[in-house]
């Protein structure tokens, strides 16, 4: 390891993606979301942007893809197809906020989410036409769904859980695309 690329001390850093050695992604709260297209050895290396204008935060994993599109979800649902550089903005999936997204290609993609106060559920919603609609939930539980995760068009996991109120957590696969879990 080489030492500390310090991008932003005030805001936590959650998640960070590379969709090959140069192009990368990092994001945290407040909507920014940080670029690199050089490899990110160096803070100089990454350029901060405004994904959400509303300022809202991201949560959970996202999609960075090798052809430079990424999706992110939080407050927000935010798209790209420049490696991060702009982004397109739209309500979350749910009207709660969503906690991870995973695409598998342009069109088809999951997002999970859930509420941290009582009373704490979450949920998986799917969309097949790239985020613009998506489904009602396709999976509902008893914790928040943190991670969603598809290694192809059936197969794939959810993982969530709280620290508030009876804590715990689960993971959840399916083999359908989401329309039954266990």
């Amino acid at each position: 390891w080489s030492g500390d690329v310090i991008l932003d001390p005030a805001n936590w850093l959650l998640n960070i993606r590379f969709a090959d050695a140069q192009h990368g992604i990092a994001y945290g709260y407040q909507g920014y979301v940080y670029v690199t297209q050089n490899g990110g050895r160096t803070a100089a290396d990454w350029t901060r942007i405004q994904a959400d204008a509303t300022g809202g935060w991201f949560a959970g994993n996202f999609t960075f893809d090798p052809a430079l599109r990424a999706w992110v979800t939080g407050i927000s649902f935010c798209r790209s197809t420049d490696g991060g550089l702009t982004w397109a903005r739209r309500a979350s999936a749910d009207p709660v906020f969503d906690g991870g997204v995973s695409f598998i290609d342009p069109w088809m993609g999951w997002t999970g989410g859930g509420q941290i106060s009582n009373p704490i559920s979450g949920w998986v919603h799917r969309t097949t036409d790239g985020g613009n609609t998506w489904t009602g939930r396709i999976l509902q539980t008893t914790y928040p769904i943190r991670i969603v995760q598809f290694f192809g068009a059936t197969f794939g996991f959810a993982a969530g859980g709280t620290r508030f109120g009876n804590a715990g957590g689960g993971i959840w696969r399916t083999e359908s695309a989401g329309d039954q879990w266990t």
